[in-house]
């Protein structure tokens, strides 16, 4: 689990230096997805 959120950490991290505007649309995904599996 650890490993999986290390790498989700680079993925954003890379994607919010191409357009940062795709970082908020990414977050709200991961919130929608976290709490999906709570």
């Amino acid at each position: 689990m650890n490993i999986f959120v290390e790498g989700i950490k680079e993925g954003v991290y890379l994607i919010w230096q191409m357009d940062p505007e795709i970082i908020q649309i990414t977050l709200l995904s991961l919130q929608v997805s976290l709490t999906a599996l709570v």
